[in-house]
């Protein structure tokens, strides 16, 4: 397991036992665009996609559908540094847009 997906896991893990105090709502839409625009590079973004242009990057399907994948999850991995990945950084707007699209991907 490469050390991209096990701090991914331990974030999962904190953010099942966390309780979020505030549900931000980001725009589909938007975060779709934004994730074409900036993450379509590396990583698979469409739904059902497995595989991702970079196999290092998770496809986002892979990553919503990870146990105890959440908003607040999600937020913390986004701006934690990561080896293998662009310093990214997203406006507070721009975040939860991108957290919203990716959490839409999430197998019913």
């Amino acid at each position: 397991m490469n050390k991209e997906r096990i701090w991914l896991c331990v974030i999962a893990l904190l953010g099942m036992t966390a309780t979020v105090h505030s549900q931000e709502t980001g725009n589909l839409a938007a975060g779709h665009k934004l994730a074409q625009v900036v993450c379509a590079e590396c990583h698979a973004i469409e739904s059902g996609t497995k595989f991702s242009p970079n196999l290092l990057a998770p496809p986002f399907q892979d990553i919503a559908d990870t146990p105890g994948m959440n908003g607040l999850a999600l937020s913390v991995w986004s701006i934690t540094p990561h080896e293998t990945m662009p310093n990214i950084v997203f406006s507070h707007e721009e975040r939860a847009n991108i957290i919203a699209y990716i959490l839409s991907l999430k197998s019913r």
